[in-house]
């Protein structure tokens, strides 16, 4: 079976084949990547608060206080935040190989980005009461959500340049993407410590 592609190059169900092993694979190492900055021991990302002892200097038990939980909410959302700008990361750029090989028509990924940037965009939103000081957190905790909130809409960017490309297929657009992209990445980089 053969079907043409955003050139109108004629692709065999091979070459589709070989995008959607493509496709999958992005999909996977980002998994891991995820997975080995957060879940295995010793590899956390910089970026990310630590949950806080048990027990304090005098032996107390921290988890017991006010403070020792929300230490504890904080460094769980910190975590999850950091997680969620990895995968939104990784499924911009599945997205944007998914585009490149033809395997979805570019409505389609045009639709799944605008998803992807109206969802990044509320999350953006919610962590304005921080950003205005509407709920007070310490200067640590304001740095890390500054630069969650940089890297949201670097990613915001990123999607939007790579939804115009998927209508355009214009070389401007594609470098607006490429810019985003690498400015996100960088973000993600120097905020969560990856080397």
């Amino acid at each position: 079976m053969t079907k043409f592609g955003k050139a109108g190059k004629a692709e065999t169900a091979e070459t589709a084949s070989t995008a959607t092993r493509a496709a999958r694979t992005v999909a996977v190492l980002t998994f891991f990547l995820a997975f080995s900055l957060f879940a295995c021991p010793g590899a956390r990302a910089q970026g990310v608060p630590p949950l806080p002892p048990a027990p304090d200097a005098a032996g107390r038990n921290t988890l017991a206080t006010p403070e020792g939980r929300e230490q504890i909410h904080l460094a769980a959302l910190g975590t999850y935040s950091a997680g969620f700008v990895l995968e939104a990361y990784g499924y911009i750029g599945v997205l944007a190989d998914v585009l490149h090989y033809g395997v979805y028509e570019p409505e389609i990924v045009h639709s799944m980005l605008k998803e992807t940037r109206l969802f990044l965009a509320k999350s953006l939103d919610k962590i304005k009461v921080y950003r205005d000081k509407t709920v007070p957190v310490s200067a640590d905790d304001l740095a890390y959500i500054n630069g969650m909130a940089e890297i949201l809409e670097n990613l915001m960017d990123e999607a939007d340049g790579l939804s115009d490309y998927s209508q355009s297929f214009d070389k401007t657009d594609y470098e607006k993407y490429k810019e985003a992209r690498a400015k996100a990445w960088a973000g993600i980089k120097t905020h969560l410590g990856i080397k």
